[in-house]
């Protein structure tokens, strides 16, 4: 291995601070087992989590809505009950209501512009070309099942993210799209994701 300093940090002006170096390697000179190890890549031991994570699921196949109720209270200290887990018409109505005008009309100008980016990303539902005489492939883009989409919240509301996962689902004519949005402390939901979900 050779350490390198680009040339751009050669230069004579002392206010510059100077680069990092760059490891250089001739794989040609290297063992097979020296390239390997290159391409490992650290990785942090994820086994906690899973596990924590695991458990949580496990929960909430045996006790639903309840053990999700639980989780909200537990994790997001969030005063959550069973029966709030899905927004009401009346909060739909409330949110309305509830976001200045030049925001929501933000986010109608944002919703239509990644609507029309993601429509003209759209790949043709199916495609097949003669690859040689008598031999055809081609391939058929289909829309997944359903879609899940978390809209963190943490000191407070996202609107971006739920303009970023569930319009190109909705293009893609995924048929079940969920939006899981994390509650306020109260255990209500913020007015701008309720109205984008309308």
């Amino acid at each position: 291995m050779n350490s390198v300093t680009p040339a751009a940090s050669a230069r004579s002006d002392s206010s510059q601070a100077p680069a990092a170096d760059i490891s250089v390697f001739d794989l040609s000179a290297m063992s097979v087992a020296d390239r390997d190890a290159l391409t490992v890549r650290s990785e942090a031991d994820l086994g906690p989590f899973l596990e924590g994570a695991q458990k949580i699921i496990d929960d909430v196949r045996t006790g639903g809505d309840e053990a999700v109720a639980r989780f909200g209270r537990t994790l997001d200290k969030a005063d959550l009950s069973a029966a709030a887990l899905r927004a009401s018409p009346e909060e739909f109505a409330a949110a309305e209501g509830a976001v200045a005008s030049d925001v929501v009309d933000a986010i109608r100008y944002a919703a239509e512009s990644i609507r029309i980016f993601h429509e003209r990303q759209m790949p043709e539902p199916m495609w097949r070309d003669e690859v040689r005489p008598g031999a055809l492939a081609g391939d058929r883009t289909a829309p997944i099942p359903s879609l899940a989409c978390y809209v963190p919240r943490g000191q407070g509301a996202f609107p971006r993210v739920l303009l970023m996962t569930p319009i190109p689902a909705l293009v893609a004519q995924v048929p079940r799209v969920v939006v899981v949005p994390q509650p306020t402390p109260q255990g209500g939901l913020d007015a701008a994701p309720l109205l984008q979900c309308n």
